[in-house]
């Protein structure tokens, strides 16, 4: 939908997604998912579509998308939408500014309020959009919300670390994890996307697990070795086994992304989990799975096929140069040659070549990751969405296939979840995606730490199945 007046046209884009807010007195609020209305500002009118894709218990955040077609600029940033009370509606930006507040109307389809530019405070009244689906949000109460604290402990490096721990209320001896994610930034500089990220963290609580999430301030992921995070893995596990709220017997390790490989060398060098879960890991070669990733990032942006494996050979070429110890003058003659004078792209070239210098990537450069997983005694998960083309099911479900069937007993359990991304979130046509994983992801982890598995070879029967 576009809202065209003279010679501005803007449109907000506002797509509901899951975090941590206020939560309303009130159990269950029912309301139209889409809402509409338009601003007038001095001078231009600006046209506003809040989309609600979905909560968790009451519990929603948004991202806003302002499209202005006349400079072709889409900026994209993250926004909380509250309801303090069953009438009440905020949205509140990353800076922690309302942008739009306003009131129920008594027929629940209309919202009359105001919205904020800048210093600036205009007039806006929503309406349910002609044919909006009704959706009940059932909010949560305090004591569902997960029990959050912060604790330090030292790892065998000699760091210490504070690390987060989020464990289920009501359970009294709960299994327990240590959680690592993968990327690039450990910590964002953004509050709310921290906290985005940190409700998709304390959603395994809400599902019955206990996790440990480690904080590395002030560092980029990359820029921890996998050596090391594995050695502060089994630190942090061995806090978690410390404890008498927690069951010390099923005290396993979950990784996404890279992070999965963290807990496979953690397991591979004695810590001892009693699961391990890894969630869109790559098992393949680093140059491989790197040069996926800059494939699949380039699709997703909207690149060609053509120009997207294009950016994969140039990637897989990077490799080469690193992997072989190439001299200086070597790597600058490549990208010279890759650059053909085009000073933007040489720039990209050099960033991509320090990226692949960084220590976590040096240290997948030269692992063996499926002989690793292939030493792994304990029952383990792994768990892709069939939508990833950063991270896709295959190859690397076949490594896993391999390794099942060598397994001697060990549980080697696989999911392959359709229509889920490399974030294990469902796509949704038009619309940003929502910050936390898909329940089946939480429920299936939540299963294995509890012990409920079947026999390796009906597991593998019914994975060969899914993904054929």
């Amino acid at each position: 939908m576009r809202f065209s007046h003279g010679s501005s046209v803007v449109m907000f884009i506002l797509a509901g997604v899951t975090c941590s807010g206020i939560i309303s007195a009130q159990q269950k609020v029912t309301l139209p998912q889409q809402w509409e209305g338009t601003v007038q500002a001095p001078n231009k009118k600006i046209g506003v579509l809040v989309s609600i894709v979905g909560t968790v218990r009451g519990l929603t955040a948004a991202s806003i998308a302002r499209i202005d077609e006349k400079r072709g600029e889409v900026p994209v940033f993250p926004c909380l939408w509250q309801m303090p009370d069953a009438e009440t509606v905020r949205v509140i930006d990353t800076t922690g500014n309302v942008r739009f507040e306003g009131k129920l109307a008594d027929n629940r389809r209309t919202i009359i309020g105001s919205w904020a530019d800048g210093p600036t405070t205009l007039p806006l009244t929503l309406k349910s959009s002609a044919g909006a689906n009704s959706k009940t949000f059932d909010n949560a109460t305090a004591t569902e919300s997960p029990a959050v604290e912060t604790i330090s402990f030292q790892s065998a490096t000699g760091a210490t670390y504070d690390a987060k721990l989020y464990r289920p209320r009501g359970v009294k001896h709960p299994p327990g994890a240590v959680f690592i994610p993968g990327g690039d930034v450990i910590e964002p500089t953004d509050p709310l996307s921290q906290m985005l990220i940190e409700f998709s963290v304390g959603q395994f609580a809400r599902h019955g697990l206990a996790l440990l999430w480690i904080q590395y301030k002030g560092q980029g992921k990359l820029d921890v070795p996998l050596k090391m995070s594995a050695t502060d893995l089994a630190a942090a596990m061995a806090l978690l086994r410390k404890r008498t709220d927690i069951d010390a017997q099923r005290v396993g390790l979950i990784g996404y992304g890279t992070g999965g490989i963290a807990t496979l060398l953690a397991a591979d060098s004695g810590a001892e989990p009693n699961f391990l879960v890894l969630l869109a890991t790559p098992l393949v070669p680093a140059e491989q799975a790197q040069a996926q990733t800059a494939y699949g990032m380039n699709r997703r942006s909207g690149a060609s096929p053509q120009s997207s494996e294009q950016s994969k050979a140039i990637t897989l070429g990077l490799f080469d140069l690193v992997k072989r110890g190439a001299s200086e003058h070597e790597k600058e003659q490549w990208i010279s040659e890759k650059a053909a004078g085009n000073a933007e792209s040489r720039q990209k070239l050099v960033s991509a070549m320090h990226s692949l210098a960084r220590p976590r990537l040096l240290d997948y450069l030269h692992l063996d990751v499926a002989q690793i997983l292939s030493r792994v005694a304990c029952p383990t998960l792994a768990v892709y969405g069939s939508d990833d083309l950063m991270t896709p099911p295959e190859p690397n479900t076949a490594i896993l296939r391999q390794v099942a069937l060598k397994a001697n007993g060990v549980s080697i359990q696989s999911r392959e979840l359709p229509g889920l991304d490399h974030g294990l979130r469902a796509m949704r046509a038009g619309l940003l995606p929502d910050y936390s994983f898909d329940d089946v992801v939480y429920d299936t982890t939540v299963n294995l730490a509890a012990g409920k598995s079947q026999r390796p070879e009906d597991e593998w029967k019914g994975v060969k199945k899914q993904i054929k």
